[in-house]
């Protein structure tokens, strides 16, 4: 249990380190040049969004945060992908070449989702979930949207 709670700390500290590292390049970028990638896991239980190849399309039924969220992305015009895990992300960047990321996810996905955006050369920002597993996790909608509109200015 001990280690667990060991690597649980070394994953936010990396997170808090890559965010704070990369925060001011990220404040460079524009909204409309950024994408957000949100977990499948913080979508309701009877989510009726429909799943292709790019994630989860939400239907906007106000069930769970991701309706909110993406009224705020629309209105910032950053895409906003809802994804079953990680590895859709090499995939998204390749074709829509963003210039920044921002993630929401557990450290532990954060850890390793940002990562691999920073080694594209990407800055990427990340806000972990306030409450995880795999099921009904939740986000800080204020923070989220602070960095969302976050531009440097």
């Amino acid at each position: 249990m001990l280690v667990g709670i060991e690597d649980q700390r070394i994953d936010e500290m990396y997170v808090d380190l890559l965010n704070r590292a990369l925060h001011e390049k990220f404040t460079k970028i524009p909204p409309n040049e950024r994408i957000l990638l949100l977990p499948q896991c913080l979508r309701g239980d009877k989510c009726p969004a429909e799943q292709d190849q790019e994630g989860f399309h939400c239907k906007q039924c106000g069930k769970c945060k991701i309706a909110e969220i993406m009224k705020i992305a629309k209105k910032l015009k950053t895409k906003v992908f809802v994804l079953p895990g990680g590895s859709m992300v090499p995939r998204l960047l390749k074709k829509y070449k963003p210039k920044a990321v921002i993630g929401v996810a557990c450290y532990r996905e954060l850890e390793q989702g940002m990562g691999l955006v920073e080694k594209q050369g990407l800055p990427t920002q990340g806000v972990c979930l306030l409450r995880d597993g795999c099921k009904n996790t939740d986000v800080d909608l204020l923070e989220l949207k602070e960095l969302m509109q976050n531009n440097g200015h």
